[in-house]
């Protein structure tokens, strides 16, 4: 297949149709595409884009009358799916799903024989003007497909009414992924025709090794981004001791006078907003939904570009001037209140986007907080270096999560909160991660039986507690 032009990296491009493509559920990581299709995207040969366009206009001219010969000319001459995989009639399957009668797909992308016969992709075939989204009887079609999908154990399925193009992915267990293609958009805005060839195309659903299949693609983004959401989780969470840990320390220095009257669980919950809102802001900078790039905005608001002025400063100065320093937090605090109440200035308009999240009322004593500029900096160090086992630090792209996984980090820190300790406590390493007061440590570490019950408390196993307790 002829390889696309190099004008932008394969990641960018794969940012932007993405972008452009309306998707519910956790869809394609972009790592993994990246990877998969290290050239970029499949072109569509000019041949083959002047017969879409001239097999599109005929017909728009007549719907109703032309969707299945649009449909079939698609199937075959973009997808390349031909009448000796494309199997119909008595050769589907027909799978018992609810009450009321069997759901039976339309056809079917079918490869090898006997032992060795696959099926590799479930189609619906639909008149045109069906609604895709909703039925007045029984499930609507995206859902429909989606139960023969989990049921069967082929996870792939793709319905059409001629117009829209939904690429259906559902297991067992896993929640569906609903990406819609237009057809309308096709000619317009070339790269989604591309992206719909490219992961469709018989070549990628049966030849190519299996983890790069379309139905591989997905299985291994299940897995990079369920491991990415818990990574980011446990950094977040970090993040958040940091700020508590640091709000604390100012509290001290005020002799209590700061959170005075405030609930330990509110400090917590301000802490975790805080952590929230640079998440939100971290992924609409990367996805250019705040105007990242220009120049006010980049020297005065935007939480990437003060990553890297803090590093650099750290870099140049040294770590300790992070320490004698307090200009981070007022600026991220002013981008708090930009994204709420919005700005109409000649350098830089943002309409108000208001909002729980952003709503400075909610936890004034933020803005009375003197945070450091080091910690500021180890807080964004804790949500864009992803630091996993065996793999090293790695800058986090904010482009490849969804909102599904954003909402997976937040619901499981609304498990956490904090309290008043009269004591210092410890946090240890390992599976359980206990916080223990110092002055029990210090009581066990000379007694019999200090070793197993350090094992109880951390969840370590017999070698690393002596490895630990060897670095004492």
């Amino acid at each position: 297949m002829p390889v696309p032009p190099r004008a932008a990296k394969p990641s960018d491009q794969h940012a932007e149709w993405l972008a452009l493509l309306p998707v519910d559920g956790p869809f394609l990581a972009l790592p993994i595409l990246t990877e998969a299709f290290r050239q970029g995207l499949d072109t569509v040969p000019d041949r083959v884009m002047e017969r879409v366009r001239a097999a599109y206009d005929q017909f728009t001219a007549d719907p109703a009358t032309l969707c299945r010969a649009w449909i079939d000319f698609v199937l075959a001459e973009v997808l390349g799916y031909d009448t000796r995989v494309l199997v119909t009639g008595p050769q589907i399957p027909v799978y018992e799903q609810r009450p009321g009668g069997p759901i039976r797909p339309d056809a079917a992308v079918v490869t090898g024989g006997g032992q060795e016969r696959v099926t590799r992709l479930l189609v619906y075939r639909l008149p045109w003007g069906t609604n895709l989204e909703r039925s007045g009887d029984g499930p609507a079609p995206r859902d429909a497909a989606a139960e023969v999908a989990r049921a069967s154990g082929h996870p792939l399925a793709l319905v059409t009414n001629g117009r829209l193009w939904l690429l259906v992915h559902a297991r067992s267990g896993e929640p569906t992924t609903v990406a819609t293609f237009d057809a309308d958009l096709w000619l317009e805005e070339p790269l989604l025709l591309r992206a719909f060839a490219s992961l469709l195309s018989l070549r990628r659903l049966a030849g190519v090794p299996e983890d790069v299949t379309l139905a591989g693609l997905f299985r291994r983004s299940a897995e990079a981004q369920a491991e990415v959401t818990d990574t980011l989780g446990r950094q977040v969470r970090q993040a958040v001791e940091l700020l508590v840990g640091e709000i604390s320390r100012l509290d001290r220095e005020s002799g209590g006078e700061l959170l005075a009257g405030k609930d330990p669980r509110e400090v917590y919950r301000g802490a975790l907003t805080v952590m929230m809102r640079l998440v939100f802001l971290l992924y609409a900078e990367e996805r250019r939904l705040l105007p990242l790039g220009e120049e006010l905005y980049d020297a005065s608001y935007a939480v990437s570009t003060l990553q890297r002025r803090l590093d650099g400063e750290a870099s140049q100065h040294g770590e300790e001037i992070g320490d004698r320093r307090t200009a981070a937090w007022p600026r991220l605090l002013a981008t708090f209140r930009l994204v709420h109440d919005g700005c109409e200035h000649e350098a830089l308009r943002l309409p108000a986007y208001g909002g729980e999240l952003f709503d400075p009322a909610r936890y004034p004593w933020l803005d009375r907080l003197a945070v450091t500029d080091r910690v500021v900096r180890e807080i964004l160090d804790a949500l864009l270096v992803l630091r996993r086992k065996g793999q090293g630090a790695q800058r986090l792209s904010y482009k490849g999560l969804d909102v599904e996984q954003i909402g997976h980090v937040y619901e499981g820190l609304l498990e956490y909160s904090c309290v008043r300790a009269d004591e210092p406590y410890l946090g240890l390493a390992g599976k359980l991660e206990p916080e223990l007061p110092l002055a029990e440590l210090e009581r066990r570490r000379d007694q019999p039986g200090f070793a197993g019950w350090l094992r109880e408390q951390t969840g370590m196993t017999a070698r690393q507690v002596e490895a630990a307790l060897a670095h004492r």
